[in-house]
């Protein structure tokens, strides 16, 4: 599952497209996906993103300004 996250965030950090969404499930699923999920949201083009636990949700879009939630569903 690493290597797939791996692909995965290459994929976004090289992606050139702005106004775009992503869901990533599994984000908390060990430690090597989890420092993944912290490296991608870290990204400049990532400017907004929402740690849900099961799964992770950021958007890339210049004009919002970054900021990094961590919801806890109850």
């Amino acid at each position: 599952m690493s290597r797939f996250y791996g692909r995965l965030y290459d994929f976004l950090t090289h992606e050139d497209m702005t106004d775009r969404v992503y869901v990533i499930e599994n984000i908390h699923a060990n430690a090597d996906t989890y420092a993944l999920w912290v490296d991608l949201i870290k990204e400049n083009k990532v400017v907004v993103s929402f740690d849900l636990y099961d799964c992770g949700v950021v958007f890339l879009d210049g004009k919002m300004p970054k900021i990094n939630y961590k919801v806890m569903l109850v």
